[in-house]
């Protein structure tokens, strides 16, 4: 787990986005909602659509290399930031808004379930991880380099889940808005974070890939 944590270059986001997260979840009302554990989590079809969600956006991007590049850069012009989003897997910022708003939608819809106060974002994160683990288990038939290798995707995609969510809605199961704003980021910063996210969910499945080349040799 240490290398799957290390490649992340979106950690400073992520306290500023916790704190702001636990300012907003004072508010909530936590009546009626159930503390969520990765059983629970695994066997709801909104957790589900979450998964499914940024697990397929994330086999989109067009450009690695060049969306590196381009995330790299303080300021982007019309044309990159066309290229920019294309680079990162959508049509342009429009389409970009409407999985912002997607995801916001079924985390709305967590939050009126679960109550996600008390856990802190690594927590959330493991909690996920663990969700994934048991809803995606591995064959029996899997030898132990493949059972190593598919723990580690859905690690490394437990944490592109926890900080997507952390980078659009605040957190996962924190409820946010929607209808074409960004929260609690906005526009280009939330764009900007996703990207972070999606580099180093890329660089942390590179190093899975690794570990299964070397586990066979």
């Amino acid at each position: 787990m240490k290398k799957i944590y290390q490649y992340l270059s979106v950690v400073t986001l992520l306290i500023i986005l916790t704190t702001y997260s636990c300012n907003r979840s004072e508010n909530e009302t936590v009546l009626n909602k159930i503390t969520p554990t990765s059983e629970s989590l695994s066997e709801n079809s909104d957790f589900q659509n979450l998964v499914l969600l940024i697990e397929n956006q994330a086999n989109k991007t067009t450009n690695l290399t060049e969306l590196r590049i381009l995330h790299k850069k303080n300021k982007l012009d019309e044309a990159e930031k066309l290229k920019f989003y294309h680079f990162l897997g959508f049509k342009n910022e429009l389409s970009f808004i409407q999985y912002e708003n997607d995801i916001i939608a079924i985390n709305n819809k967590l939050a009126l379930t679960y109550d996600f106060t008390k856990f802190t974002e690594p927590q959330k994160t493991d909690l996920i991880i663990g969700a994934l683990n048991k809803s995606k288990m591995t064959s029996s038939k899997a030898g132990p380099c493949e059972t190593i290798y598919s723990g580690c995707r859905r690690s490394a995609l437990g944490v592109h889940i926890a900080t997507t969510a952390a980078c659009i809605a605040g957190g996962v199961g924190i409820a946010g808005l929607s209808f074409g704003i960004a929260a609690p980021l906005g526009g280009a910063l939330a764009g900007a974070c996703a990207a972070g996210s999606q580099i180093a969910y890329e660089g942390n499945i590179a190093v899975c890939n690794g570990n299964y080349q070397q586990c066979h040799n």
